[in-house]
């Protein structure tokens, strides 16, 4: 018996099935970018559900897929139904071995749902070199991977970046950076899957604020998720009372000891990173994660962009959270002013210095004892601004001369 398998690749590779009929590249010859034009396709036509292809998109191009796109699929009928199309089935960016980059820009409103449905990997760049970039900004994406990875190869960077839609892995895991580097960013709309994610060494999976409705790990179906994590998550806190959508890793099937159980486990290695979105605005607790399995924790430790004066946070594996707390009593207020060295004076061992401030801004004072082979160090920590001048003693060091420098908190 003959079989014919195709691929569907997100940045770069396959999503093999034993289907399928043809790939069809997306060469942008066009010029508009449009993924409904005919010119911009080799063979002349834009693939219908009928066909269910694989699409190749392996130059230098951006593809974008709107509500022009809908609407032109829906006229010509090449819908499965008025508000599904699985025309690319099967995916294909980025798979050759090359410095080039994808941009594909999915924006076809919340009604309308793209299903992929091969069985086997999808990736999000998947050779050397290749950076690829899916950005979901309307409508819902379905992929049946099997599993998805991000950053397939060494020196490839994938990206997915979710502000709108929904975004579902409908069949089984996702891999965030296990080879090359991957980041996830999301901003707004949904996110689920129906099986486990895995953070690997060079991912960063990142929630900024409250836009999205839902990041729910094996909320989609009947699999439990999993969160394995080696890389970073990074934790964006908006001004709302709750500051972050949280993360859940869901026990799916109701049955304990029977699949992923909704667990976490934090390889040693693992990172959090968190900030806030915009200006500083409240303090308080925010809860970034909750799962309903178990914890395995070996480690997870702040990255070193963290102002540790702002920030702490708490596993609590009785409770099965994960909290950030932002200090209330400091304000680490986003400054606005460059905080210039405008006196400096000596006397005895001491050091007055007086900078250019804000109210309510936190300051940290430096000192070098040359400027060559320059190692600065704190010197005075934690000095908030008493308005639109800051002064502040310290005790000299011991060195023929000394060099000092104001930072403020976030600068």
């Amino acid at each position: 018996m003959k079989k014919i398998t195709t691929y569907l690749l997100l940045g770069g590779s396959l999503l093999a099935g034993v289907i399928s009929v043809q790939a069809d590249t997306f060469s942008n010859d066009g010029g508009d970018t449009l993924f409904h034009n005919p010119a911009n396709w080799n063979t002349g036509v834009v693939p219908a559900s009928s066909a269910a292809v694989a699409g190749s998109f392996n130059a230098n191009l951006t593809c974008d897929f709107n509500a022009a796109t809908w609407s032109y699929l829906s006229a010509n009928s090449k819908l499965r139904t008025s508000t599904e199309y699985r025309g690319i089935n099967r995916l294909l960016t980025g798979d050759v071995r090359a410095t080039r980059t994808q941009v594909i820009n999915l924006d076809y409103g919340d009604a309308n749902l793209w299903k992929a449905t091969g069985g086997t990997a999808m990736y999000i760049a998947n050779k050397t070199g290749v950076t690829t970039t899916l950005n979901l900004i309307s409508g819902a994406v379905n992929l049946e991977s099997n599993p998805l990875r991000l950053g397939n190869e060494a020196n490839s960077y994938g990206i997915l970046n979710i502000s709108g839609g929904q975004f579902i892995i409908g069949r089984n895991d996702m891999y965030v950076g296990v080879n090359g580097s991957a980041l996830v960013k999301i901003t707004g709309g949904s996110f689920r899957t129906r099986d486990d994610i895995n953070i690997g060494s060079l991912g960063t999976f990142e929630v900024s604020g409250t836009g999205a409705t839902e990041i729910g790990i094996g909320s989609f179906s009947s699999v439990d998720g999993r969160w394995t994590q080696s890389g970073t998550l990074s934790v964006l806190v908006d001004e709302t009372a709750t500051g972050v959508t949280k993360i859940l890793v869901d026990e799916t099937d109701g049955i304990p000891g029977v699949g992923n159980d909704g667990n976490v486990i934090f390889q040693a290695g693992s990172l959090l990173d968190v900030d806030f979105a915009g200006a500083y605005t409240n303090g308080g607790t925010f809860t970034v994660m909750e799962w309903e399995g178990t914890l395995t924790d070996n480690g997870l430790a702040f990255s070193t962009n963290v102002n540790t004066e702002i920030w702490s946070f708490n596993l609590d594996a009785a409770n099965k959270v994960l909290t950030v707390t932002a200090d209330g009593g400091s304000s680490p207020t986003e400054p606005t002013v460059v905080p210039n060295i405008t006196d400096a004076s000596y006397s005895n061992t001491t050091v007055t210095l007086t900078w250019d401030s804000e109210s309510g801004v936190g300051y940290n004072v430096l000192s070098a004892s040359n400027l060559v082979d320059v190692a600065w160090s704190t010197n005075v920590a934690g000095v908030t601004g008493d308005g639109a001048s800051t002064t502040t003693n310290l005790t000299a060091g011991g060195g023929p001369q000394e060099f000092y420098k104001i930072e403020a908190f976030g600068q």
